[in-house]
């Protein structure tokens, strides 16, 4: 019934022979039936996928002129080596669920996905502009910001110099992939999508290394296990969170509601604007001065998870202060609750704030903090993914702060660098070429610069191991860098 129809010009046959071969009715099919590790999610899917899949997905700015920019929703996969890029789009030009979820399912097979939002504008500030232009219907504009997309995510660490355009034409119930001159195409059902994914990989030669655990672990169904947890390391299952680490992506709400930790909301002033920065409070048990640690929400929001760290924070003895940088920017001007889905308040976040405004409310949560009657002067920070690199950062822009973490973040240009005086300890699981491409040049420019760096990298270990603590290696890696995280903040904060 998986029939994929194929079309080559002149002088590429060879390349095919290796792809596809003829059946006895003369039609042509892949090879290779491979068992996907990957399904074509339903419209009623995408939603649920979004919000749920523990890859890190992210909505990339993409200059298109000197005063303007565009969005595009990328998608990772987690692997340690660079992956073959696709180009997924449909008769729509912007980044709807549906694409956007069938982009996770792409990246669970390794490839590092991108979906183009070329309708949607940006001004020079790299904010959302009063009103898009009108390139719907110009087809040499909208040529122009799909180009510019390709550009930004070829320059991607992690990103390999191939592209495959996947087309989905949901009218006409078909997938045409398209490359160099080749194109083919598939019936657009949950039966030919692994005759899809099949010819895709032995078009691309993608194939995920040994050692890339890309495994789901069925979060949406919750199954209760652990797998890859070594037998020295505490067991934090989806089930019981260990009372030393933070919550996994299954405990969290619980250990909101469970904390006898005393936890408040304050809205904070910022200057200058009518907007208040709604920002989440734990304050420790102890009754000494103590530290403030600012914790940098991850990509997908200040959400119940990352609300849950700072709880372990202020059960490790610190003020833990967690602000919803997202404020303001929800329906209605609401903040990042006034969103039903996670996946919606990404995409209500999606070019309101640009890194000045970020670094301005991540200050004013820590000033703010300062002024408590507990805290001590000292400051610290920790973020994840989004935060992580937002963490590093923040030394560079604040002089006189103590401490920062990062998890699996970014690494800011040289010549912030050169400004940071603050320690920094960073941690990164193998799987996440997105960032862990840039650890040892940053050990070179931190060393020649003088600044203190020390990184930790974890094997068999994927993007976001603090949360999903049952995948792979994950749960061996966070028994290791908890720890060495509050012995950092003890040593420099207290």
């Amino acid at each position: 019934m998986t029939r994929a129809s194929i079309a080559t010009l002149t002088g590429v046959a060879v390349l095919f022979a290796l792809v596809v071969i003829a059946s006895p009715d003369g039609t042509l099919e892949p090879v290779v039936r491979a068992e996907a590790r990957s399904t074509l999610p339903t419209a009623a899917d995408a939603k649920p996928l979004l919000n749920a899949t523990h890859r890190h997905r992210e909505w990339m700015t993409v200059p298109v002129s000197a005063s303007a920019s565009t969005l595009a929703w990328v998608m990772y996969p987690e692997r340690s080596d660079r992956a073959p890029v696709v180009v997924l789009s449909d008769e729509r030009p912007d980044a709807d669920d549906w694409t956007r979820a069938v982009s996770d399912q792409l990246a669970a097979e390794g490839y590092l996905v991108v979906v183009p939002d070329v309708l949607t504008q940006l001004d020079a500030e790299g904010k959302r502009a009063d009103a898009a232009p009108a390139v719907a219907g110009d087809a040499a504009e909208i040529a122009r910001r799909l180009e510019a997309v390709q550009r930004a995510v070829l320059a991607l660490p992690s990103a390999q110099n191939a592209v495959f355009h996947v087309d989905l034409n949901r009218a006409g119930g078909r997938i045409q992939v398209r490359t160099q001159g080749l194109e083919a195409t598939f019936d657009m059902s949950a039966e030919a999508w692994p005759d899809f994914v099949a010819y895709l990989n032995r078009l691309s030669g993608n194939m995920l290394p040994a050692n890339a655990d890309a495994a789901h672990a069925d979060h949406m169904a919750m199954q209760a296990q652990v797998r890859g947890a070594t037998t020295a390391a505490p067991r934090n299952t989806i089930s019981e969170k260990h009372p030393r680490l933070p919550a996994g992506f299954y405990t969290a709400r619980s250990t909101l509601r469970n904390t006898t930790l005393k936890a408040e909301w304050v809205d904070i002033p910022l200057e200058g604007s009518d907007v208040r920065l709604h920002t989440f409070v734990v304050h420790p048990r102890t009754t000494a001065r103590t530290g403030v640690v600012v914790v940098m929400q991850h990509g997908v929001g200040l959400d119940e998870w990352q609300r849950s760290v700072a709880v372990q924070l202020a059960e490790d003895g610190f003020i833990a202060v967690a602000p919803d940088l997202w404020s303001g920017t929800g329906p209605n001007g609401g903040n990042w609750d006034a969103s039903e889905f996670i996946d919606d308040a990404m995409r209500a976040a999606a070019g309101k704030l640009n890194a000045a405004e970020t670094m301005r409310r991540l200050k004013a949560a820590r000033e703010w903090a300062l002024r408590l009657p507990q805290a001590n002067g000292k400051s610290g920070s920790i973020g994840f993914c989004a935060g992580g690199g937002n963490s590093f950062r923040f030394a560079a822009e604040v002089p006189e702060h103590n401490a920062s973490v990062v998890y699996y973040g970014g690494t800011p240009p040289e010549a912030e660098l050169a400004k940071i005086n603050a320690p920094v300890l960073a941690f990164y699981g193998e799987n996440d070429a997105r960032v862990t491409a840039a650890v040892e040049p940053t050990r070179a420019a931190m060393a020649r610069l003088g600044k203190q760096y020390e990184a930790h990298i974890y094997p068999k270990t994927t993007h976001s191991f603090v949360m999903f603590q049952d995948i792979g290696n994950n749960n061996a890696a966070i028994a290791d860098a908890w720890p060495r995280t509050i012995e950092f903040f003890r040593r420099n904060l207290n």
